[in-house]
Formats: structure tokens, C-alpha cells, sequence
């Protein structure tokens, strides 16, 4: 019964639906690195190697998947059906990567502002002018972030009016909480934030690169130029395909008319 199913459901539903698995995976990781992190102050680090490992684990299984379905395009029996299952790759492609960068993306955004938390707090007061130095954030160009950093405790009237928070501004700000560790976890741009990361993944499986938003984490860069090589894989096997199909169909043309 479950063999006839299968093979009543269309090979674009099945390449679609694969890629939705893998990124509700990449979903899940997220939540549960989120709710561990607001229980403790600092991630631990296997939980960071953990997530690596899979995001390059999941990275890995749908390479194959890709491979797979690439050597099933070339069948003669499915040329009627390529173009429905080639979208169903490319969109899927889309929504797998993206999902990544956002999970590993976050990541980097919770140890950034982790780390530029503790360079404020454990600053002494004459070196207050000093600037955290290091950006560290999963992307550079992104505007929303999940998650709460010094930034958003200063409340003053020239920062709400577009000029940027002080080293100074920050170390107080840092110095004026009791008990508040940061960064807090901000449901509220999660949906904003995974619109960017998806607009992301559209420009580089497309190969735009319009370079408004760049990779700024290893993680992160190794995996824009995986989803880079597959955009034009894809649409290489695509046109081959459907050009052969039309050669195909002029020489049956031909021999009928002969």
C-alpha cells in the first residue's frame, strides 16, 4: 500500500516536501539553542558544535538529495516533468539555506552580543570611551537581530533620532542594569529576521550579489558559496534539459515529415 502512494505523490511534492523537513530541523535547533540560552548565561560550547554539526550534517544530506535528483531528471520517462520538479529544487534550495543561515546566523548574533556584554561590564570606568572592537554578527548589512544587545539599553533622545549609542552611553547602560543578563531573546523581529535571510538566499542562489548583506562568519560564508555552486548547477541541468527536449522533438518532427 505505502510503495502505490509513493508513487501516486508527484516528484516535485516529494523534492519540495524533503526541503521543508530539513528547514523545520534547522527551526528546531534554533528554539531549543534559544530556550537553553535564556535558562543559562553563556551557551555551552558543545551545544555550539552540536549545532554546526548538523547544520553541515543536514548541509551534507541534501547535496545528495541534489545529486539524487539530477540523475533523475536525465531519465527519458520523467522529460515531460522537468520543469515542475526543477522549480521544486530551486525553491526548495531557497528555503533550506535560508533556514540555515538562520539558525547559524543567530548563533554568531548571540555570541556577539554575549561578548560585547561582558567587554562593557568588566571595562573600568576611565576606559569607558573605548568601543567593543570586533563584529562578529552571523551578517553584516542585517538590520534586525533575535535577540536584544547593549545597543537597545540606551535610552537617549539623540539615539532614537538615528545617531549611534556611545562606547560611553553603553558602558553605562551596562553599569546602570541590576541583575540583567544580556542579550534577551526578541520574538518579535524572529519573522523580520528570517525575511532578510531569505532575501539572502534568493541573491546568492541567483548569483546577484547585490552586497548590501555579506556573510561575516566562516560558518556562514562556507555555506553561501555551496548554495552559489548549486543555483547554477541547477539551472545548467535545467536549460540542458529542456534544450534537449526540444532537439528531441525536432527530429521526431523531422522523421515524420521524411
Amino acid at each position: 500500500m505505502l510503495p502505490k502512494i509513493r508513487k501516486a505523490i508527484p516528484a516535485w511534492v516529494k523534492i519540495l516536501s524533503s526541503g521543508l523537513c530539513l528547514a523545520a530541523v534547522f527551526l528546531l535547533c534554533l528554539e531549543i539553542m534559544v530556550i537553553y540560552g535564556q535558562e543559562e548565561e553563556r551557551l555551552p560550547g558543545w551545544i555550539s558544535y552540536l549545532v554546526n554539526l548538523l547544520f553541515y550534517g543536514v548541509i551534507l544530506i541534501w547535496i545528495a538529495r541534489l545529486i539524487y535528483i539530477f540523475i533523475y531528471l536525465f531519465q527519458q520517462d520523467v522529460k515531460n516533468r522537468v520543469l515542475a520538479d526543477l522549480a521544486a529544487t530551486y525553491l526548495s534550495t531557497i528555503i533550506v539555506f535560508s533556514s540555515g543561515y538562520y539558525l547559524i546566523s543567530s548563533l554568531a548574533d548571540y555570541r556577539h552580543y554575549v561578548n560585547e556584554y561582558h567587554h562593557y561590564q568588566t571595562l573600568p570606568k576611565h576606559f569607558q570611551d573605548i568601543e567593543y572592537p570586533y563584529n562578529t554578527r552571523g551578517f553584516v548589512g542585517i538590520n534586525h537581530s533575535m535577540f536584544m544587545g547593549v545597543s537597545e539599553l540606551v535610552d537617549d533622545i539623540e539615539v532614537k533620532y538615528g545617531q549611534p549609542a556611545s562606547a560611553s552611553q553603553k558602558w553605562q547602560a551596562v553599569h546602570n542594569l541590576e541583575d540583567v543578563f544580556l542579550p534577551q531573546y526578541n520574538s518579535e523581529k524572529r519573522s523580520l529576521y528570517f525575511l532578510e535571510c531569505f532575501y539572502f538566499s534568493v541573491v546568492t542562489v541567483t548569483t546577484l550579489g547585490y552586497g548590501d548583506i555579506t556573510p561575516n562568519f566562516w560558518f556562514v560564508k562556507i555555506a553561501a558559496s555551496i548554495q552559489s555552486l548549486l543555483g547554477v548547477a541547477i539551472v545548467a541541468v535545467g536549460f540542458g534539459l529542456i534544450v534537449n527536449r526540444i532537439r528531441q522533438k525536432e527530429q521526431i518532427d523531422c522523421q515524420e515529415r521524411q
